[in-house]
């Protein structure tokens, strides 16, 4: 057979490429009303002072969270109840639950078009469960918040799980109704099952429980998105796009009061009578924050179109300086080490010493950490000609679905792999040690036939499944992306009230999605398929209701 020489697959699974957004809807609201005498800024001298309770992280406050802005004449002031600072999933949920309590929100969204990110969504005791036969006893919801906190570290706020679990399948049936509405269909995107333990036969498991739902085609949050922002316009809400959030307005006794705006160079003030939520996102293209919150993906580059240019950490900085504290680092970074053959199915892998280095049924987001430890970064994943074949008995659960390769994504997976009918030959096409690489495939092997894997505990079945015996043989580098989204913000209770310090909420401010500190531990993984966007569907509707319903 011939060789494929320099052909290291440099392919990224979709979710991690291109750029997804949702459909430009409606216009930015209308301005109306005059300025009056402009209150001083969160953190200025008249309301305390900046970063109080910064919490910061390896690098000093003083590094990523500078001084407030000095706001000047500020040309038009918008009179409100409820004003949300963010367009993304969390901002639109918190919006639909202050129209759901009879308030008109105001939504100011730094971008162009309300924002979308990842499209699968988390969520127990949905509609779309109970048609295919799920449902979530109280047993089994504590089991899977459970299996959360331990892999959190108990780094998570179990109060915040709770919180989802309680509110995520009613948010999440709405979204699902308002979708299907424009004739977007809906799914469990880990039916069917698995018919094997996958906490017995994987290290770290990814779809273990039946919570996650791809609402619409892909992996792209538009659907969402497009129909609730359609739907709290057709209510009288009002989107102010293109105007970012800049500062939060407090009160003599340090109650938020509203927020300054920022538009073409004008300050706009928007005061709300009942509260403030800040939604704006995660803070991955704010490089201090980076460096200073989550140290272990600093330099390694921004890769995601879950993060767009407009995440630089303006809610958690407007929050700090109004005295909320910062969840302390390190923050958990989404990440992924991407193989063509997606993990935890358990092929082997190598580093450029030619070692084997982790028990390989692993999830490809935790895989990054181990990945990210070996010498220049870099791994190779390793089979033989029987790959397919072995996949499709193994029919082993990932974040998406069973992985079971079809005929062209055989041709596509050998295609993009190195390739040799002996593995001498497909060594040096790695430009790893030979005789290494030989050694360690030849010790798995034998470790197959001896009934027990000694280096690193991968079940029997699965290490003889993947011996590697038959020609020809292949390999793919692995694709270390960086990070996409920096999971971690402010100190939040039930109510999603943002937190001082000592644990007393600051009046009239809210928090929801990825501003809020403490809902994963250092890690993001896909046990618990579509957490985030689910916290964020969950902790923005709860944010919404109490300040909607704030007397």
């Amino acid at each position: 057979m011939e060789e494929k020489k320099d052909k290291l697959t440099m392919d990224r699974r979709h979710f991690l490429t291109g750029i997804a957004g949702a459909t430009a809807i409606g216009a930015a609201g209308t301005l109306i009303g005059c300025a009056p005498s402009t209150p001083e800024p969160a953190g200025t001298a008249s309301s305390g002072s900046a970063g109080s309770g910064s919490g910061s992280g390896s690098a000093g406050a003083e590094d990523w969270l500078g001084a407030p802005p000095e706001i000047g004449a500020v040309a038009e002031t918008i009179d409100g109840e409820v004003v949300i600072v963010g367009a993304g999933v969390a901002g639109l949920a918190a919006g639909l639950a202050a129209i759901e309590n009879g308030v008109k929100p105001i939504i100011v969204e730094k971008g162009d078009t309300s924002r979308s990110g990842g499209g699968v969504h988390g969520a127990v005791n949905t509609k779309l469960q109970a048609q295919s036969g799920i449902s979530f006893s109280e047993a089994e919801i504590d089991k899977l918040i459970k299996a959360e906190m331990k892999n959190s570290g108990m780094n998570a706020d179990e109060m915040l799980l709770r919180v989802w679990a309680a509110e995520s399948g009613t948010v999440l049936d709405t979204i699902i109704e308002l979708t299907a509405a424009d004739g977007v269909e809906s799914r469990i995107n880990t039916l069917p099952l698995p018919d094997y333990n996958q906490e017995e036969m994987e290290y770290f498991t990814e779809g273990a429980y039946p919570v996650g739902h791809a609402v619409g085609p892909g992996d792209a949050n538009g659907p969402a998105i497009d129909a609730l922002t359609k739907k709290i316009q057709s209510e009288g809400g009002e989107f102010y796009y293109g105007t970012a959030g800049v500062a939060l307005i407090q009160d003599a006794e340090g109650n938020v009061t509203g927020v300054y705006g920022e538009r073409g160079g004008e300050y706009l003030q928007f005061n709300a009578s009942k509260g403030v939520v800040v939604t704006t996102g995660e803070y991955g293209n704010n490089p201090a924050m980076v460096e200073a919150f989550v140290p272990q993906v600093a330099g390694l580059g921004l890769n995601c179109f879950y993060a767009p240019p407009v995440n630089t950490g303006d809610g958690h900085k407007m929050m700090v300086w109004a005295g909320a504290e910062m969840q302390r680092a390190p923050h958990a970074p989404m990440t992924a080490c991407t193989f063509l053959v997606p993990q935890p199915v358990p092929f082997l892998l190598v580093n450029i010493n030619g070692e084997r280095f982790q028990n390989e049924a692993s999830s490809n987001f935790i895989a990054f950490n181990s990945v990210g430890h070996q010498p220049e970064m870099t791994a190779f994943q390793v089979f033989d000609s029987r790959w397919a074949e072995v996949s499709n008995n193994l029919k082993v659960m990932t974040w998406e679905n069973t992985y079971l390769p079809d005929a062209e994504k055989v041709v596509s997976v050998e295609d993009a792999s190195l390739t040799s009918d002996t593995l001498e030959g497909l060594a040096e096409q790695m430009g790893i040690p030979v005789a290494a690489f030989v050694e360690t495939v030849n010790r798995r092997n034998a470790l197959a036939d001896a009934g027990h894997d000694d280096d690193f505990g991968l079940p029997i079945d699965r290490l003889i499944a993947t011996k590697i015996t038959d020609p020809p043989f292949y390999a793919n580098q692995s694709n270390l992306i960086g990070y996409g989204v920096c999971l971690g913000g402010v100190w939040v209770n039930k109510n999603m009230e943002v937190l001082k310090p000592d644990g007393t909420p600051i009046g009239g401010l809210y928090a929801a999605g990825n501003t809020v500190g403490r809902r994963f531990g250092t890690s993001y993984f896909q046990e618990l398929c579509g957490l985030s966007n689910g916290l964020a569907d969950a902790h923005g509707y709860v944010a919404g209701r109490s300040a909607a319903t704030k007397a």
